[in-house]
C-alpha cells in the first residue's frame, strides 16, 4: 500500500502537469513555424489547445484543490498553493509565448486568488495593495483592478459602512487597511481621483469611532462633512475647477439630508443644536465665499 501511494502523484502534481503540457506544445508548434516544418494553422490550433487545457486544470483546482469558498479559512492547504501558482506561472508563459490577452487576465486572477489563500485580514489588504502598486509600472487597468480587490476587501472586513453609524470594532486596523487602499489608488491615474473619497471615509469612521456611535461621533460627522465640503467649494472656486465645485455642492447636500433626516430624529436635543449650528456656520461660509469669489463665466458662443 506505501509503495503504490508512493507512486500516485499528488492532486497538485497532476494540476501542474496538466498546466504545463500547452505551452511545451505552444512553444514545440512555434518551432516547426520557424524552421518551415509547419504551417501558421499549428500556431493557432496549439494556441487553442493551451486554452482549453488550462480550462480543464482551472475547472480541477477550484472544483478540488481551491474552491473559492476556501478563500474564508484559515490557512490553505499547500497543495492548493502548488496548484495555484502553477496555473499562474503557466497562464503568464503561455501569454508570452501566444499573445492571447486572455491570458494575462488569468494569470492576475491566479495571483489574485493565491493571495487570498495565503492572506486573511489586513494583511490581505495589505498585500493586495501592495502588489496594485507594483503591478502600477506595467498595467493601469491591473493595478486598478487589485486596488479594487484591496478596497472591497477592506469595505467587506476592516471598515465596513455601518461603521458610519456604529463605529469600528478594530480602528488601527481600519485605519492601515484604508491608507494602504489610498497609496494603491494613487499609483493609477483614474484611482487618483478617488483618493479624496477615500481619505473622507478614513476620517469619516475614525470620527464616528472615537466621538461614539451615540451621539457625539455623529455631530463631529456633520461638521466634518460640512466642513470638507466648504473646504473643497473654495478651492474649486479659487482654481476655477468644475468638478470640484460640483463635489463640494454634492457633499454638502448630502450633509444637509444627514441633518435633517438621521440627525434631527436619532440624536438628542444638545447633538441636534450643536449639529444645525455647525453646518449652518460653515454653510454661511461656503456662501460668503461663493459670493467674494464667483466662478468664471463661460465665453458666450458666436
Amino acid at each position: 500500500t506505501s509503495t503504490s501511494a508512493t507512486r500516485r502523484p499528488t492532486r497538485s502534481a497532476r494540476c501542474s502537469a496538466w498546466a504545463a503540457a500547452p505551452p511545451h506544445t505552444v512553444v514545440t508548434r512555434a518551432a516547426d513555424a520557424a524552421l518551415g516544418r509547419g504551417s501558421s494553422a499549428d500556431w493557432y490550433f496549439a494556441a487553442l489547445g493551451l486554452v482549453a487545457q488550462l480550462a480543464l486544470a482551472i475547472g480541477h483546482v477550484l472544483g478540488t484543490e481551491a474552491p473559492i469558498d476556501a478563500l474564508a479559512g484559515t490557512a490553505a492547504h499547500a497543495d492548493a498553493l502548488v496548484a495555484v501558482g502553477s496555473l499562474g506561472v503557466v497562464a503568464f508563459l503561455g501569454a508570452r509565448l501566444s499573445g492571447v490577452a486572455l491570458l494575462d487576465v488569468l494569470a492576475l486572477t491566479a495571483v489574485a486568488h493565491f493571495t487570498g489563500l495565503v492572506f486573511e485580514g489586513l494583511p490581505l489588504t495589505i498585500a493586495l495593495a501592495a502588489e496594485a502598486g507594483l503591478l502600477a509600472l506595467v498595467s493601469q487597468r491591473a493595478s486598478l483592478a487589485f486596488a479594487a480587490l484591496a478596497a472591497i476587501h477592506t469595505l467587506a472586513v476592516l471598515a465596513p459602512p455601518l461603521a458610519l453609524v456604529d463605529g469600528l470594532d478594530e480602528p488601527l486596523k481600519a485605519a492601515l487597511g484604508l491608507v494602504a487602499v489610498t497609496a494603491a489608488l494613487a499609483a493609477t491615474r483614474i484611482g487618483r481621483r478617488i483618493v479624496p473619497f477615500a481619505l473622507l471615509y478614513l476620517a469619516s469612521v475614525e470620527v464616528v469611532t472615537a466621538g461614539g456611535a451615540e451621539h457625539t461621533g455623529q455631530t463631529l460627522l456633520s461638521v466634518l462633512w460640512a466642513l470638507t465640503g466648504v473646504g473643497a467649494l473654495v478651492v474649486g472656486l479659487v482654481a476655477d475647477r468644475k468638478e470640484i465645485r460640483l463635489a463640494a455642492l454634492s457633499l454638502l447636500a448630502l450633509t444637509a439630508a444627514k441633518v435633517f433626516l438621521y440627525d434631527l430624529s436619532e440624536l438628542d436635543s444638545l447633538a441636534r443644536v450643536a449639529s444645525f449650528i455647525g453646518f449652518g456656520i460653515l454653510l454661511l461660509l461656503g456662501a460668503f465665499a461663493w459670493q467674494r469669489v464667483r466662478p468664471r463665466a463661460l465665453p458666450s458662443e458666436a
